[in-house]
């Protein structure tokens, strides 16, 4: 079963660099989602880059 992320950019839209900055230290909101949701596509992408040489 896949994870999915239920979070976008667009959740980012009409806040302030002072809300962004509060938002960068707590690992609850949306920001710290985006981060994780970012390296996890990188990494799919990496093993799909592996795999794909491997054949």
């Amino acid at each position: 079963m896949s994870k999915s992320y239920h979070v976008t950019y667009k959740d980012l839209e009409g806040k302030t660099r002072e809300e962004l900055e509060e938002m960068f230290d707590d690992p609850d909101l949306v920001l710290a989602e985006l981060a994780e949701k970012s390296h996890h596509k990188k990494e799919i992408k990496n093993k799909r880059k592996a795999d794909k040489a491997q054949k």
